[in-house]
């Protein structure tokens, strides 16, 4: 199935108009090796990324890996905090705002898995 190609729009939005000024910053600054061709192809859609470039392009782009290969048109991460006082320097009505909104993530991605699935 064809996905929307988000790898290129993604690259020029933070300014990377060359593939291959784009490889090489991913691989001298990023640390993950990654040539022109592997872009170019990611690009095309005519070669499957490894998990390490695949994570390493969400990390620098902002965005959740199924948003970046197109699974979804939603760019949505929630974080899990083990915390319970993080919230303790807000006012009663965040602390209720921040609450709902959790309550209705785990809702929506499930108690553990993040998978859109309820246990």
């Amino acid at each position: 199935m064809k996905t929307k190609n988000r790898v290129k729009e993604l690259r020029v939005a933070k300014g990377h108009d060359s593939q291959r000024e784009f490889a090489n910053f991913i691989t001298n600054t990023l640390g993950c090796p990654v040539s022109y061709a592997t872009i170019s192809k990611l690009e095309k859609q005519t070669a499957n990324p490894t998990w390490e470039i695949v994570d390493t392009l969400a990390g620098y782009f902002g965005v959740t890996t199924d948003y970046l290969m197109g699974r979804t048109n939603q760019n949505l991460a929630v974080a899990a905090h083990t915390d319970d006082n993080i919230a303790d320097d807000l006012p009663p009505e965040a602390k209720i705002a921040v609450d709902t909104f959790y309550n209705k993530m785990r809702a929506l991605y499930g108690k553990n898995n993040g998978t859109g699935e309820n246990n």
